[in-house]
């Protein structure tokens, strides 16, 4: 389902396109919006953080450590993004590509972290599955929390601190009006799996359908460094496998991503991480033709390359 919406020049425009649940949690500092969907994505796995930019465009996990459950996420004054988890609180901070928990008293926690203007954080709170939720203020680093609202039979989660929000920045949209959307792959070894050098063979582009089944759209070839160019649909649940020479699957997504109507998109490698930086190379597949394999499904099943 499409969960994410935002208004566009009067009209309503849909941040995601998958087939699950998506709940919007914050508007990042640089424009980005924070949400919470399930791992992997477009499944019915346990919730996870993505990233969007406001013109649906970009979609990524906020980082690709894929903890225990992450949701009720929050971006603080310091920039850190500040959430819940099965364990309790944790943050993501710009000097680490995993999650680090935070040292919060004991208990069961719910809802968003609200930052206050003294720098304290309200948080919903309970001592055990038997007892509702309540508002606790909790200075950080202090051994215990302080009652702010209790309810002796009703939990008191989300709440919301009514202060002035500084603005998001605004990025200007990086998409175009053609019917479909490129996607680069600097090098597929780049990854957080392990692939050895020359196994890769070629990439395979699917569609989920309506039924939720994966349809095959194409497979074109990866080369030597790693590296490939397709053009695919949009706005539609998209999934990447890589094959070897032999065509047997080397790694396929769990999940799947989109792109929008004239996106152009250059990854890292496959499942890298948003952390990760490039080499500083022009891909082979670029240095052959600038032309994308078509993934479209408006032409045969496999395109013979460039």
């Amino acid at each position: 389902m499409i969960e994410s919406l935002e208004v566009e020049s009067g009209k309503v425009l849909p941040l995601t396109y998958i087939f699950s649940n998506s709940l919007p949690a914050d508007v990042l500092h640089d424009g980005r919006i924070l949400f919470e969907s399930s791992y992997p994505l477009g499944t019915e796995g346990a919730p996870e953080l993505y990233t969007v930019y406001s013109d649906g465009s970009g979609i990524e996990s906020y980082r690709c450590d894929h903890g225990a459950a992450r949701h009720s996420a929050r971006q603080s004054g310091s920039g850190d993004i500040v959430f819940t988890t099965a364990r309790g609180l944790a943050r993501f901070t710009s000097a680490r590509a995993q999650e680090v928990s935070i040292a919060a008293p004991a208990g069961e926690y719910a809802g968003d972290v609200i930052e206050s203007a003294s720098g304290d954080w309200l948080l919903s709170w309970r001592p055990n599955a038997d007892a509702p939720f309540r508002l606790m203020r909790w200075t950080l680093r202090a051994r215990q929390l302080e009652p702010v609202i209790a309810e002796a039979n009703a939990s008191i989660i989300q709440s919301t601190l009514l202060v002035q929000r500084v603005i998001p920045n605004r990025h200007p949209s990086g998409l175009h009006d053609w019917a479909n959307a490129n996607l680069l792959c600097l090098n597929a070894y780049t990854s957080k799996y392990q692939f050895a050098p020359g196994s890769i063979g070629s990439v395979r582009m699917y569609v989920r359908d309506a039924t939720g089944t994966a349809q095959l759209l194409g497979t074109a070839p990866v080369e030597r460094d790693g590296s490939f160019f397709v053009q695919v649909p949009t706005e539609q649940p998209l999934q990447i496998e890589l094959v070897d020479a032999a065509g047997k699957t080397l790694k396929r997504e769990s999940g799947f991503f989109w792109m929008r109507r004239g996106e152009q998109r250059g990854c890292v490698g496959c499942h890298a991480g948003p952390e990760t930086a490039p080499e500083n190379a022009v891909p082979m597949t670029l240095l052959k033709s600038t032309t994308p394999a078509d993934m479209t499904g408006a032409s045969v099943q496999s395109a013979g390359g460039h």
